[in-house]
């Protein structure tokens, strides 16, 4: 009902849910969605903006950080398998060679046979094999020191997070990283904690 207007796609008997995420994971047209409380759906070209003015910065307004790094969804030749029996079946491939130079050839096989068109499964393809060509690094902070104001953030919003030093662990941890998840605590004190899962 706001923000996006995208291609159509054909699916043939899937579930909206399934449709949905897939249409979200596409190269082309990403897109974020929600479902208000009032059961309101509501597209959007992107929900939030980059806020490269708010800082997340270890040692600095950082209290602690939980770090969730991970290589079990890495994969970097998507073979994505649509409708069709035999040589009527729809098959697309799609890899990233610096990813399979560094990490190996990481397969990862995708069955649709709801997708009866090749730009569709293309599109399917790439999207996936943007989000799973490197390993993961899905930060987790938390701020207390009021640094950061959750009335000038929300989910879906990019913030700057560093980490300073030369930890080779911790030294990927640079750069804009969008908001996925937002909580927010009233200490004793009354001051504010504010708990950010990052992606």
């Amino acid at each position: 009902t706001s923000g996006y207007t995208g291609r159509d796609y054909d699916y043939q008997l899937q579930n909206v849910k399934d449709a949905l995420l897939d249409l979200v994971a596409m190269e082309d047209d990403r897109f974020d969605f929600e479902f208000t409380y009032n059961r309101v759906f509501n597209t959007y070209s992107r929900k939030g903006s980059d806020k490269t003015s708010i800082e997340a910065v270890y040692p600095g307004n950082i209290h602690s950080m939980t770090i969730t790094r991970s290589a079990a969804n890495l994969a970097n030749k998507i073979i994505n398998i649509g409708s069709g029996i035999g040589d009527e079946r729809l098959e697309v491939y799609a890899a990233n060679r610096a990813s399979r130079t560094t990490y190996g050839t990481r397969e990862s096989v995708i069955t649709n046979n709801n997708v009866s068109r090749t730009d569709m499964l293309t599109a399917q393809a790439q999207g996936l094999l943007l989000d799973s060509k490197d390993p993961t690094d899905l930060p987790s902070v938390v701020i207390r020191d009021g640094s950061i104001n959750p009335s000038n953030v929300q989910v879906g919003d990019s913030i700057i997070v560093r980490v300073e030093g030369n930890d080779s662990y911790l030294g990927t941890i640079n750069g804009l990283y969008r908001i996925m998840e937002m909580s927010v605590d009233a200490e004793l004190d009354g001051s504010e904690q504010v708990s950010l899962t990052l992606e």
